[in-house]
C-alpha cells in the first residue's frame, strides 16, 4: 500500500505477495528500449461493448484497459495501489474521506467529437461526470453495486432523489473530494477496477449509443478499426502522459492488433507461427514446453500470475419451481453432480471449486464442497415431485453435459440449451433453472465473489437472485472491518451458509498462469491478470 493512508492489511498482503506478478519469473527489462512496430495479440472470445461503465466480460475489459484509465490502478503485486490519472491522494477522516490530485498533462484521445478534433485536458469534472454516469439509472449500469451506498448521496442520485451526488465535490480543476458512508477498507481497490475508468461527456454525447464502440479515453492507445468478431486496430496515443524512467514518452509501440479467436487452440498455432506476440499459458501446458526442445530459444516467460476466476453453476431461485423453493433439492442436485468426471486423470487447465472464493484469499482454509453421493441424493428427493431442469450455457461444455448425465441417474428430466449469442441477457432476461457462469473478480478481494450473492446486488451481477438476510449483514460487516482475522472469520462463515443454501454448484477455477513472449519482446506488465502494453517494445532488428 502507498503511504497514501492508513497500512491495511499488512500481514494479509505478505502471505499473498506474488499474486499478480511474479518477480521472480517476471523479465528483467532492458536498459535501450526502442520506439516502432506493431504488437500482435489476441482476445478470446467475442467483444461487445467498451464502455467502462458497462463492462462485465474478461475480453471486452482487456481491451478497455489500453484505451481508458481511473485514478488509480493495480500494481504488479498484490495488495500494491498505485496513482494513475491521480498523481496522489489523501485519506482523511479516519478513511471517510479521500481528496485526489490529478495530474496537469492527461489530455484525452484526439477525437472528432472534441472542437477541431483535438483532445482535451483532463479535469475534475470529468471524473465527476464518469460517476454520475455509474450512478444514473437510465444507464443501467452493471457495476453500480460497487459504489452502491458506499458514496454519500450515490444511491439518492441513482434513485433521483437528488440531481447531484453529495458525496462527490470538485474542489477544482485538479482536486476532487469523495466522502463515503462508512470507511469502506476495498474503496480505493475499487476505483482501480474498469467501472471507475473516466469518459469524457462530449464523446458519450456525440456518439450516444454508439459510444460502447466508438471509445474515447486517456490510455496509451486509440480505437482506429473494429471488424466486428474478427479484429481490432489501435494506434499510440501520441499525447499520452505516461514516460519510462528515461522521461522518453510512452508507449513506444506503433500500436496493436488484436485478433478475436473463440478457440484458445487456434491463439496456440498462431503464436506458434508467429503471427501472434503473446500467449497465456496454464501451468499444466507450461509443464509439457519445458520439455519441448528449442522452444525456450525463440521464446521466454514474462510473467506467472495466479488466476482468480472460477465457473459455477446458477440457480434461478426466483421462479416458482421446487428446486427454487426447497433446499433439499438444491443439495441432492449437489450431492448427485459427479463433478470428478469434470477433470481428465491427468490435470488440465483447471481445477475443482471447493468455496466460491479463491482458496489464497481465505488463507488457504477453505472449506469443502459437497462430495460425490448419489444415494444420500436420492435420499433427500424421494417421494418429491421431481420438475423438467433446464440447463443453459454459452457453449456445450463438459461440465454441463456432466450434470445432465448425473441428475438423469437420479431420475431428473433434464434438456441442455445452449445459447451461443447474447447468453448474458438471457441469463437476466429469461431465467433459465440452471445457466452456467464464469466468473472474474474485479478486484482482488474475497467481497467481490460474495458479491455475487448479495441481495442489494444488481440483478446483473445477482444472477440468482439469492437472498438471505443473515449473509447480507455478515458481507457489509466485511465491506468495513479493519482486522484481517476478523475478516477471515466473516469470510468462512459466508462459505458456510453458500453450502447450505446452495444458490449455486461451483465447478472449476484456474491453475496459474504464464505469459509468454518471444524474445525480441521486452516490457510487459501484468496488473490483476491484465497484460499492460504501455511500456512493451521491440527489438528494432525484429520489428514488422
Amino acid at each position: 500500500m502507498k503511504n497514501f493512508g492508513h497500512l491495511l492489511f499488512f500481514v494479509f498482503i505478505l502471505i499473498l505477495s506474488g499474486i499478480f506478478c511474479n518477480p521472480a519469473q517476471k523479465e528483467q527489462n532492458k536498459s535501450n528500449p526502442k520506439y516502432g512496430g506493431m504488437l500482435k495479440i489476441s482476445c478470446l472470445g467475442s467483444l461487445e461493448i467498451l464502455d467502462p461503465q458497462k463492462i462485465v466480460f474478461s475480453t471486452d475489459l482487456q481491451v478497455a484497459s489500453l484505451l481508458y484509465e481511473g485514478l488509480v490502478q493495480f500494481g504488479e503485486k498484490a495488495g500494491n495501489i498505485e496513482p494513475c490519472l491521480a498523481e496522489n491522494w489523501q485519506i482523511l477522516d479516519r478513511g471517510n474521506r479521500l481528496v485526489f490530485t490529478l495530474r496537469d498533462n492527461v489530455y484525452f484521445h484526439d477525437d472528432p467529437c472534441f472542437p477541431g478534433g483535438k483532445g482535451r485536458k483532463l479535469n475534475a469534472g470529468d471524473v465527476l461526470y464518469s460517476f454520475q454516469r455509474i450512478a444514473s439509472a437510465q444507464g443501467k449500469c452493471p457495476n453500480y453495486y460497487l459504489f452502491a451506498g458506499k458514496i454519500e448521496g450515490i444511491d439518492d442520485f441513482h434513485q433521483g432523489k437528488n440531481s447531484r451526488i453529495s458525496g462527490i465535490r470538485p474542489l477544482n480543476d485538479r482536486k476532487i473530494e469523495f466522502r463515503l458512508t462508512k470507511p469502506y477498507v476495498n474503496f480505493l481497490k475499487i476505483l482501480a477496477t474498469q467501472a471507475a475508468y473516466i469518459v469524457p461527456k462530449e464523446a458519450v454525447t456525440l456518439y450516444a449509443e454508439n459510444f460502447p464502440q466508438h471509445p474515447v479515453g486517456t490510455g496509451p492507445f486509440r480505437l482506429i478499426q473494429w471488424k466486428q468478431l474478427e479484429a481490432l486496430q489501435l494506434f499510440r496515443n501520441t499525447h499520452y502522459w505516461k514516460t519510462d524512467n528515461l522521461g522518453q514518452s510512452l508507449p513506444y509501440l506503433d500500436g496493436l492488433n488484436i485478433l478475436l479467436i473463440s478457440n484458445p487452440m487456434i491463439s496456440w498455432s498462431e503464436f506458434l507461427k508467429g503471427n501472434l506476440h503473446l500467449y497465456k499459458a496454464t501451468e499444466s501446458s507450461y509443464l509439457k514446453l519445458e520439455k519441448k526442445p528449442g522452444f525456450f530459444q525463440q521464446y521466454k516467460i514474462a510473467c506467472k500470475t495466479e488466476d482468480f476466476g472460477i465457473r459455477f453453476l446458477g440457480f434461478s431461485l426466483d421462479r416458482a419451481t421446487p428446486f427454487a423453493r426447497k433446499v433439499e433439492v438444491r443439495r441432492a442436485i449437489a450431492r448427485a453432480f459427479h463433478r470428478s468426471e469434470l477433470l481428465p486423470l491427468k490435470s488440465n487447465s483447471r481445477k475443482l471449486a471447493e468455496s466460491l472464493a479463491n482458496p489464497l484469499f481465505l488463507h488457504s482454509r477453505n472449506p469443502k464442497w459437497y462430495s460425490f453421493q448419489p444415494s444420500r441424493a436420492l435420499h433427500l428427493i424421494k417421494g418429491k415431485k421431481l420438475p423438467e431442469i433446464n440447463i443453459s450455457s454459452n457453449i456445450l461444455a463438459k461440465d454441463v453435459q456432466v450434470l445432465k448425465n448425473s441428475l438423469e441417474k437420479i431420475h431428473f428430466a433434464c434438456t441442455l440449451n445452449i445459447r451461443d449469442v447474447r447468453y448474458y441477457r438471457y441469463i437476466v432476461q429469461e431465467r433459465p433453472d440452471i445457466f452456467r457462469v464464469s466468473f472474474q473478480p474485479s478486484y482482488p478481494d474475497p467481497e467481490e465473489y460474495y458479491a455475487l450473492f448479495y441481495s442489494k446486488s444488481s440483478p446483473q451481477i445477482n444472477l440468482t437472485r439469492y437472498r438471505n438476510p443473515k449473509f447480507d449483514r455478515l458481507l457489509e460487516r466485511a465491506m468495513v472491518e479493519q482486522d484481517e482475522a476478523h475478516r477471515q472469520k466473516i469470510f468462512l462463515q459466508l462459505e458456510q451458509i453458500l453450502k447450505a443454501d446452495v444458490p449455486a454448484l461451483y465447478l472449476t477455477c484456474p491453475e496459474p498462469a504464464y505469459y509468454l513472449i518471444p524474445k525480441n519482446v521486452h516490457g510487459l506488465a501484468i496488473r490483476f491478470g491484465i497484460p499492460d502494453l504501455s511500456a512493451v517494445w521491440m527489438e528494432q532488428n525484429n520489428v514488422p
